[in-house]
């Protein structure tokens, strides 16, 4: 249960921040519940909340409280938020703060926890060979993951970051319920914290009442029964990680990197999705080694596929038009037609396809 002592400083912090925030409709504190209440909203500092500890105390001295900041998925887009934060000032400390080195690190770290390994994750086609479609190749990726506590507790990690902030939301909705029932509000509270003791004794006794320990509890919070938690947990640090930045926490409208809102942590799809995820990570590094070993021989491989082809076969492999090629591709062709002879058919087909400066140059 909270002290008499902590529960009168608790109360004249809310007094003082009522005075510097308008606690009206206009106001910070209403700007800041409008955020929490609405469905899919970020709670990013790019959104105007510099603190998650902002929308607690907003709820805590409003005139009119909006209850739905209250329901559980305001509570628990709340504490995605704080364990993003948390996840964020980690991962920096690790790397040092590069964007790309923090990135690496969130999926190492959550590959761990999911047991997901690279011989799990999608190949490359051979280097002179096209890749399919993006999302072909997503569709038929696997979404297995069994979890691992063993490098990382996750669970120990979520609860440790959100039980301060279940403390908290346990004295909010107390004192929330403590000024329904009394006459005049949040005004006449304050109004009564500038007299005597005795003029507000009825909050401070409704404050003290000890605490349930399952109000405490993450399971409670967030509405899911025991057997879950384990799962949630376990949602909730690897979305913390993955998406620790503001911009991979908004949609592309709103300045972010989401084409969709994150997904609810309570479901196990959830995870799945994560799973996917990463593994194409793993598949998008792929596909950079394998540009990167184009770069280095696609020339090469051009002109010795082109020289053994016949002027059909070879005339298709220049397309419609060769300048839509890739510089490897078109020297490589360009190189092989050559090697047969200036006023060979493969030159012939090569220039009936090129623009006009280059025929003029070469012609």
């Amino acid at each position: 249960a909270c002290t008499e002592a902590s529960v009168e400083m608790a109360l004249r912090i809310c007094y003082s921040a009522r005075r510097i925030w308008s606690p009206r409709e206009n106001g910070t504190a209403a700007g800041l519940c409008q955020l929490l209440g609405k469905e899919d909203q970020p709670l990013t500092a790019a959104d105007g909340v510099d603190s998650p500890v902002q929308l607690l105390l907003a709820l805590a001295i409003l005139d009119q409280f909006p209850e739905d900041c209250l329901e559980t998925p305001a509570i628990l887009r709340l504490l995605n938020e704080v364990c993003a934060r948390r996840a964020r000032d980690t991962l920096r400390q690790q790397t040092g703060g590069d964007e790309n080195s923090v990135n690496a690190a969130a999926r190492k770290l959550v590959s761990r926890m999911l047991s997901i390994s690279k011989d799990s994750a999608p190949n490359v086609l051979a280097v002179d060979q096209p890749e399919p479609p993006r999302e072909e190749v997503k569709s038929a990726c696997s979404d297995d993951f069994t979890l691992d506590a063993t490098a990382f507790d996750y669970r120990v990690w979520v609860q440790e970051t959100v039980q301060p902030y279940l403390r908290v939301l346990v004295f909010v909705k107390r004192l929330r319920s403590a000024l329904k029932t009394r006459p005049g509000g949040w005004p006449k509270l304050a109004a009564d914290l500038e007299c005597m003791p005795e003029r507000w004794a009825d909050v401070q006794a409704a404050m003290c009442t000890p605490i349930a320990p399952e109000e405490l509890t993450l399971e409670y919070s967030c509405n899911v029964p025991d057997s879950a938690l384990d799962r949630l947990c376990a949602s909730m640090a690897a979305q913390a990680f993955l998406h620790s930045n503001s911009s991979s926490r908004r949609l592309i409208g709103s300045g972010g990197s989401l084409q969709t809102p994150l997904e609810d942590v309570r479901e196990i799809g959830t995870l799945h999705s994560m799973a996917v995820d990463l593994r194409m990570a793993i598949y998008s590094d792929r596909i950079a080694d394998k540009m990167k070993e184009w770069h280095r021989v696609g020339t090469s491989l051009t002109v010795a596929r082109a020289r053994v082809s016949d002027i059909a076969q070879y005339t298709e492999m220049c397309g419609s038009h060769v300048h839509g090629l890739s510089k490897e591709t078109f020297w490589g062709l360009w190189s092989a037609a050559r090697l047969e002879g200036a006023k060979g058919q493969k030159v012939q087909a090569f220039l009936s396809t090129a623009n006009h400066g280059f025929r003029f140059k070469y012609g």
